[in-house]
């Protein structure tokens, strides 16, 4: 019996793991396998529906946490997953509207397995960027305000750091953006927009496209590194290093940072050649002097909080920093693997103070720097 218990908990230890990462945009469902299997998707109608099999799952059920469901997009219906068969497990999406689909494996990455990964996108899916756009639209005053875009790490399928205690850096960084957005549109002349509002996944040259797009006049992006030691602390500013990192933990926390496309599940996509270009060209001489003027005074004011794991600003190359001509900085608010900073992280009062301090630094920013612009 014993034998037979510990056979039957191996298998559900190994048993696929499915998730599932509904958007306006885009429904990206993602499953986990310890080798690849073989898989179909097909359409079926009355009603519309997209399947997914996937071939020899193992013995026991996928294991699947469909809750996010409950705010299923509106191209969607509803969702299902099941046994099919002695060797199949069977994803179904209803559909309300005609989408296109597409499947494709990812090979094994940042402890990941063989990921199999269906996207469902609808016929008329809505363009954040726009979105944003619209939104700065609507609310400009006669002169044009000072711009912040925010950039919450990771997202969706890419939590970022994991803490000892389950803890993501995804869910911590997008709450401290939510209060910095607060803090910096209760300001006069300032605009805060942020990259993603949600728990979706963007990739890294989607961040800086859409500042670029924007006009942004600031890109602050937030994390909540880890490390191998638990006493590793302290808050960090990062800037763009075109020649190498400053210091052997700047070029750790960059390499984990630029794996966000391949970790979040990003199926390959031809970059935008205008857009890359557009980067390329424009010079950044103005923008790496802003960068470190922005950077110096948001870690003064990051000391006054909390802890500096480093009293100078570093640099690394850092993917999502390579916007075009505008001030661009990191901001790696706390150790998410130290116990002490976790609980900081998950209070609402530091990530209120970190909001703040931040918040502070580009108001003073702005008001040394900004030239309104009609």
């Amino acid at each position: 019996v014993a034998a037979f218990s510990a056979t039957v908990a191996a298998e559900a230890e190994n048993a696929p793991e499915a998730r599932i990462w509904p958007a306006p945009e885009r429904t990206r469902l993602v499953v986990e396998t310890e080798k690849r299997l073989d898989y179909s998707v097909f359409s079926l109608a009355n009603p519309p529906r997209v399947v997914l099999d996937v071939k020899n799952p193992g013995k026991t059920p996928v294991r699947m946490d469909d809750s996010q469901m409950q705010n299923a997009p509106p191209y969607l219906s509803a969702f299902r997953h099941a046994r099919f068969d002695s060797e199949t497990a069977r994803f179904v999406f209803e559909l309300k509207e005609e989408a296109s689909h597409r499947a494709v494996y990812l090979s094994p990455v940042a402890g990941y397995g063989w990921r199999l990964v269906l996207d469902i996108e609808p016929q008329n899916a809505p363009d954040p960027l726009l979105a944003l756009i619209r939104q700065l639209e609507e609310k400009e005053a006669a002169q044009r305000p000072f711009l912040v875009v925010i950039d919450p790490g990771h997202g969706g399928e890419d939590p970022g750091a994991v803490s000892p205690n389950k803890k993501h850096e995804k869910k911590i960084v997008l709450a401290i953006a939510k209060k910095l957005r607060r803090e910096l549109n209760s300001q006069s002349g300032i605009r805060a927009l942020l990259t993603r509002d949600g728990d979706r996944f963007l990739k890294l040259e989607r961040r800086v496209q859409i500042a670029h797009r924007l006009g942004a006049d600031a890109f602050v992006s937030l994390h909540a590194d880890s490390v191998a030691s638990p006493k590793a602390r302290g808050s960090s500013v990062f800037v763009l290093s075109q020649k190498g990192a400053s210091s052997s933990l700047a070029r750790r926390l960059a390499k984990r940072a630029n794996l966000s496309d391949l970790v979040g599940g990003e199926t390959a996509a031809a970059s935008d050649p205008v857009a890359s270009a557009a980067l390329r060209q424009i010079s950044r001489d103005g923008k790496e002097r802003g960068s470190r003027d922005l950077a110096e005074l948001i870690l003064r004011r990051l000391g006054k909080i909390n802890d500096l794991h480093s009293e100078r600003i570093e640099s690394a190359g850092f993917a999502v920093l390579k916007s075009p001509s505008i001030p661009s900085v990191l901001v790696e608010t706390a150790f998410i693997s130290n116990p002490d900073e976790e609980k900081k992280l998950l209070s609402q009062d530091f990530q209120k103070q970190m909001a703040a301090a931040i918040g502070a630094a580009i108001g003073e920013y702005k008001e040394r720097h900004h030239v309104a612009r009609p």
